[in-house]
């Protein structure tokens, strides 16, 4: 098989094995078919409470994207859990928006302020483990896995701190990219930028586990959605381990918080150059 319409990774040689033969024929049917892009927000708080002469406002999502884009045959996603407290002076303006919200309460604000403490710490942590941190974060490689993906995660932090008030938003992110390629080397390198290979397949294990988390949920949630394509992704391959990033406790990672989703902003299928979220759905 080749020709002007044949790249040159799709061309058919004599002198290829079957498995060669059969990985040709892979990338060449993912390149045909059609594009997939999903867009949620499963939002897991927003309370408030007042203070003294403020009111104290907290939300917390988690912003999840994943895009099969046929060409490249490859699959993008990522996963963002966002945490903002801000705050306000009582104000009868102030007081009606809140009252619409319902009840204050102070507990949620509590547990809010004490979880962006805990990332905070955490960072700095990180920064006394690694001698190289930038902002985007942390990159985790993995140049083949066993399913043949060239895979990487990148896991990173954002915060913004007010100065002078407890004002803060914070971003917690996971990128994950896969590449269906056609012919993988026979060696994975055991270190890649001092990280081991075992450390770098956690990483993408538990990467994996949380977005293929977030999607069953929302597939539960959302009818509509239509499945990812397997060949280009190992999301929903992955046999979740009894280990969890957020809590500690023994469940696929990330599950503890999708028990706080009481909703889901979604648009299943995204106009070019817009962003999340359209219509509500509980």
């Amino acid at each position: 098989m080749s020709g002007s319409f044949i790249r040159d990774d799709e061309e058919l040689r004599e002198d290829m094995s079957p498995a060669e033969r059969e990985r040709v024929l892979v990338l060449r049917r993912l390149r045909q078919e059609e594009d997939r892009r999903l867009r949620m927000c499963l939002v897991t708080g927003q309370k408030y409470a007042r203070e003294g002469d403020k009111f104290v406002y907290m939300r917390s999502c988690i912003d999840i994207e994943v895009d099969q884009v046929s060409h490249l045959a490859g699959t993008s996603s990522s996963i963002r859990r966002k945490l903002v407290i801000i705050t306000t002076p009582v104000t009868p303006e102030s007081e009606n928006i809140f009252q619409q919200l319902g009840q204050p309460d102070p507990s949620a604000i509590v547990r809010a302020k004490k979880e962006a403490k805990e990332i905070l710490a955490r960072i700095l942590v990180f920064h006394k483990e690694y001698t190289k941190f930038d902002l985007i974060g942390l990159k985790y490689k993995v140049l083949y896995d066993a399913k043949g993906l060239n895979s990487s995660v990148r896991k990173g932090v954002t915060v913004k701190k007010s100065e002078d008030s407890e004002d803060i938003v914070m971003v917690r992110s996971v990128d994950l990219a896969e590449a269906y390629e056609t012919k993988p080397p026979d060696i994975d390198p055991e270190n890649i930028n001092g990280i081991a290979r075992k450390d770098r397949e956690k990483a993408l294990r538990l990467a994996r586990e949380e977005i293929q988390g977030a999607l069953e949920f929302a597939f539960v949630k959302v009818p509509s959605f239509r499945p990812l394509g397997t060949a280009s992704t190992g999301i929903l391959d992955v046999i979740p381990s009894m280990e969890c990033e957020h809590c500690g406790f023994g469940h696929r990672n990330g599950d503890c918080e999708l028990m706080l989703v009481h909703e889901i902003f979604t648009d299943t299928e995204v106009p070019e150059g817009q962003d999340t979220a359209g219509a509500a759905l509980s």
